[in-house]
């Protein structure tokens, strides 16, 4: 059977895409790095054909299929962020069908705002060797406080604020405290003015260039730290802020030229409006995302993720799985993404009998030190999506086991 690439996986996407790919004909095969999984993401991987190797450029990958005897390959996909660019990169090496090539430039954040200045806040792009005080001194002035990022990161990994001006001086020496690692470090930073307001996401797709949108999100953070999502939230909001989020999205798919393929896009709802901080073009939401749309829209998660791949990799529409409910009968959803208020050592997640209503990930294993919540996304201990009741009945009683006692979980 020819093979599917699926260069890393998300948190609980495995089961959902190795199956999306099985109904479309083709063998999962994963590309990954195994050393970066744990607990539930790790076992479902292991059950699935996989070559454990570095994901981080598409020649290292190429290396390592020939090294060991990989072929009959159709194409490539992932439903990583952070692996959207080597995995486009890979298709095309390969000369298979891959995710949008329009993909290698939305991934930089300096470019999405240079297409689209009337839906972003005020950017700009340098190199974290060399800060440009001056340029840097304008912006600050301009906003009172800036948002700075890897142009290429996810997860929030390396975000981080600056509102004292006195630090613009050894902004340097800030970004290297980061740590972020070099193959996205190397690539360049942005700094942005920051804009205070609620998080949304914006979820849908593209096909031959024109764009679908499933709905709303709405986004909670505890710090840089994603802690809760409910969908779809449309009706709360005004409908001249969901026309000017959907006017953003068109914008950027005609000045990218982006055709096939999903997104989650990321706004501030701000006084002045909605603003664009995050396109993050090529792929369903992360986390909780996939099972949202399924649940919201009765159906399957395996049918999110084969609509996935059918639009983002084969450019078509054979088997849609929004069609069978008017967007007025979707349900609502809602996800908690946890971990540990002050962090710890994690010994056991604790569950509900109430769980069996709802999904339910452990990404953490038991002897992880956990980081605290609002480090970034990595902070997570695990995920429970459901319908909203369901959720919140369920959450209550979640207990986690430390070294230091009994915490509950923090979201």
């Amino acid at each position: 059977m020819a093979k599917l690439l699926l260069v890393e996986t998300s948190d609980i996407g495995t089961r959902y895409s190795a199956e999306a790919a099985a109904a479309l004909g083709l063998e999962p095969f994963f590309l990954a790095n195994l050393g970066d999984y744990q607990a539930d993401p790790r076992a479902a991987l292991m059950r699935y054909s996989h070559l454990d190797v570095s994901t981080e450029h598409a020649p290292e990958m190429v290396e390592a299929l020939k090294r060991s005897g990989v072929k009959d390959i159709a194409a490539v996909a992932t439903f990583m962020d952070t692996r959207l660019k080597p995995a486009t990169e890979l298709a095309r090496i390969l000369g298979v069908p891959g995710p949008d090539l329009a993909i290698i430039r939305l991934k930089d954040k300096g470019q999405v705002a240079a297409w689209t200045p009337e839906d972003s806040p005020a950017t700009l792009t340098f190199d974290p060797a060399v800060p440009p005080l001056p340029e840097l001194t304008e912006l600050f002035r301009r906003y009172g406080k800036l948002i700075l990022k890897p142009t290429e990161a996810a997860g929030a990994l390396g975000v981080f604020t600056l509102d004292d001006f006195a630090d613009l001086a050894r902004l340097k020496t800030l970004i290297e405290e980061r740590a972020v690692p070099f193959h996205l470090a190397s690539r360049g930073w942005v700094a942005q003015g920051f804009v205070s307001g609620d998080l949304i996401s914006l979820e849908g797709y593209v096909l031959d260039s024109h764009p679908f949108f499933l709905g709303f999100t709405s986004r909670k953070k505890i710090g840089a730290t994603e802690s809760r999502a409910e969908f779809p939230i449309d009706e709360r909001l005004d409908p001249h802020l969901r026309a000017s989020a959907h006017q953003a999205v068109q914008r950027l798919v005609a000045r990218s030229g982006f055709r096939n393929g999903y997104f989650h896009v990321e706004f501030i709802v701000a006084p002045s409006g909605v603003v664009m901080i995050d396109a993050n073009m090529g792929r369903v939401g992360g986390g909780p995302i996939g099972q949202q749309l399924a649940l919201s829209y009765g159906v399957a998660p395996q049918e999110i993720y084969r609509h996935v791949l059918e639009v983002g990799i084969f450019h078509r529409d054979d088997a849609n799985p929004y069609s069978r409910i008017s967007p007025q009968d979707r349900q609502s959803s809602l996800a908690i993404l946890y971990g540990l208020k002050h962090g710890g050592k994690l010994r056991r997640v604790r569950l509900p009998l109430e769980l069996r209503s709802c999904f339910h990930t452990q990404i953490l294993e038991s002897g992880t030190q956990v980081t605290p919540m609002g480090t970034n996304d990595w902070s997570w201990i695990g995920i429970l999506t459901g319908l909203t009741e369901d959720t919140l009945k369920a959450a209550q009683g979640i207990r986690i086991d430390t070294e230091s006692g009994e915490q509950p979980p923090c979201y």
